[in-house]
């Protein structure tokens, strides 16, 4: 998914090849104060309506898919802009000059606007390792299962919404968070991360219909040895439309997650 920091990183430009659908071609550029410099890839955005996330929060919806490089609309971009750049110059040339002499002028070439980017959050296909989500709610494969060795479980409740999520379990004992479980848990499901170690955990997810992203407060999962064997947490996270499950939710940026 394109991502930008202080105008470096990846953006959409372009549309073009428009279906009945209402889809259409764009190309991932990398950018460096937002001029596209090197194009990467084309997709067809597909628009597949609207709903709300976990937060009260309405927002339209996109599928993409990867199609062959569209090199037409590569050139068309870049067209636009060494017009746009040729624009500015030559609007700053001609202020120069009309501050210096009110009595000449100076045709500069029409400014034409870069295409509006697409929108800033298209529903990702697959996970942020590359990995398909899968068609049930279940771990991710190509992700690590650490901390196996305790007796805790922890419940994510998805049942009361109809949004998809992508969710990581975090342990806060380590140098820094790190996430530990990764899974998906599909809408109106449930899902049980077993065999978790004692320690300080939160729980970060992303409302895949949305692009949402949040946070749990900070838990606890205990294990404690009995003369009856072995005393151990047992977790459920209910997840609600608005924040009236039983864990306060906050919403953290794209970096923490």
């Amino acid at each position: 998914m394109p991502f930008t920091f202080n105008g470096i990183g990846t953006k959409y430009y372009g549309e073009r090849e428009f279906l009945e659908d209402g889809s259409f071609v764009t190309t991932e550029w990398f950018v460096f104060v937002y001029v596209p410099i090197i194009p990467i890839g084309s997709f067809r955005v597909v628009p597949t309506g609207k709903s709300s996330n976990l937060l009260v929060y309405r927002s339209s919806q996109y599928l993409v898919k990867r199609v062959p490089i569209n090199w037409r609309q590569v050139r068309n971009v870049y067209i636009v802009t060494v017009a746009t750049f040729g624009a500015i110059s030559g609007a700053i040339g001609l202020l120069g000059r009309t501050s210096s002499s009110t009595s000449s002028s100076v045709s500069t070439p029409s400014q034409t606007t870069l295409p509006s980017p697409v929108p800033s959050y298209v529903r990702p296909i697959v996970a942020d390792n590359g990995s398909p989500f899968p068609s049930m709610s279940g771990y991710i494969s190509g992700y690590p299962q650490e901390f196996t060795d305790g007796s805790s479980s922890i419940t994510i409740d998805n049942a009361k919404n109809d949004s998809d999520i992508f969710v990581k379990l975090f342990s806060l004992d380590t140098n820094a968070p790190t996430p530990i479980r990764v899974f998906f848990v599909r809408a109106k499901d449930i899902f049980t991360v077993e065999t978790v170690r004692a320690g300080n955990f939160e729980v970060r997810y992303r409302d895949l219909t949305s692009g949402a992203l949040s946070r749990t407060d900070a838990f606890n999962l205990k294990e404690v040895q009995t003369g009856n064997g072995i005393q151990f947490s047992k977790l459920t996270l209910t997840l609600y439309r608005v924040s009236n499950g039983n864990m306060r939710v906050h919403t953290i940026p794209e970096g923490d997650f």
